[in-house]
């Protein structure tokens, strides 16, 4: 077995509290199994912003972000039929070769993994009339705060924080700011949260509570 097609759900969902799948999927990736995650959705791409499509590249799988599964199974055979090295499979099979993938510059699309754009996006509330921020601010305030923990942005979750929203909203995997920073190494923004009064015991979908060794 030299490579597989893998076709998810959704933005490239799969099972992520499936250990034995992961193990398999990464035992599988370091033995030199070229592994390329599509999705059976007509439209849409293959992202890593959600916890399951996350756990998948952690695992060594690679995104087929909008290609086809048949444009992606024959990619695959041609690439591997080159005898190139996994390694360089995988590079080559998120590279747009013939426009059989649209890349993220060539569509513009934005990403709250971007901190720049995090920053934009919340001057931009700041800088709205309050009585015209409404249902607005209370939906993507959260979003903001969880994201620029998630980027390591100590200056915007300080601000974002002492613009009213809570340090205990989470994203849709029930993570809170905290377990984000945390999980990115971001030591600053961690110790912003706890002090700011982030619950170091709240837990995720999977159980996880935010700090190394606190899990239920």
């Amino acid at each position: 077995m030299a490579g597989v097609i893998l076709q998810t759900y959704g933005a490239g969902n799969a099972p992520d509290n499936d250990k034995e799948f992961l193990d398999i999927l990464r035992e599988a990736c370091e033995r030199g199994v070229v592994i390329v995650n599509c999705t059976q959705c007509a439209r849409g791409t293959v992202s890593s912003e959600y916890a399951t499509g996350t756990m998948l590249l952690k695992a060594g799988v690679v995104p087929g972000y909008d290609m086809t599964v048949e444009a992606a199974l024959a990619k695959l055979a041609v690439l591997l039929g080159k005898g190139l090295p996994p390694q360089e499979v995988r590079r080559l099979m998120q590279c747009s070769l013939r426009g059989e993938l649209t890349l993220d510059e060539d569509t513009g699309r934005f990403s709250f993994k971007d901190s720049n754009f995090v920053r934009g996006v919340a001057h931009a509330l700041r800088s709205m009339d309050q009585s015209s921020l409404g249902s607005i601010a209370q939906s993507l305030g959260p979003v903001l705060l969880c994201s620029a923990a998630n980027v390591g942005d100590t200056k915007e979750v300080m601000q974002l924080v002492d613009d009213g929203i809570s340090v205990s909203v989470t994203d849709y995997d029930k993570r809170s700011a905290l377990h984000l920073a945390a999980a990115g190494g971001h030591v600053q923004v961690a110790e912003f949260l706890i002090s700011a009064g982030a619950n170091v015991n709240a837990v995720d979908r999977s159980n996880h509570t935010p700090l190394p060794g606190r899990d239920v």
